[in-house]
């Protein structure tokens, strides 16, 4: 895999890492409303909405329900490892530059 190596501000990182886990937090509530099938076919339009898909997607997703299921959680694990990527490097970074600023939240 390509690496790329780009220098970014603290409040970027920090942007990008609170964006990648709100996506991640998105998809795990989808995922678990999916896998129960409690909720209603609305409420699962609305969080497939909520992760970028047009409702057109979003209809075609919830008919081919096991399909997608596997690409979302396949997908999520992609963002989870590269959320931990992502904290890691925060991480190595401050301690780098002669100070520990950064400390990962419990979120």
């Amino acid at each position: 895999m390509s690496k790329f190596n780009i220098k970014l501000s603290y409040k970027n990182c920090c942007i990008l890492k609170h964006a990648l886990r709100d996506k991640i937090v998105k998809k795990e509530e989808l995922l678990e409303k999916l896998k129960t099938n409690k909720e209603t076919k609305n409420e699962c339009l609305y969080y497939l909405n909520e992760l970028g898909y047009t409702e057109e997607q979003a209809n075609n997703t919830l008919k081919e329900f096991d399909k997608e299921y596997d690409k979302l959680s396949k997908g999520l694990d992609e963002e989870k490892r590269a959320l931990a990527v992502i904290t890691e490097e925060m991480i190595k970074a401050s301690y780098k530059h002669g100070r520990a600023w950064y400390k990962p939240s419990n979120k």
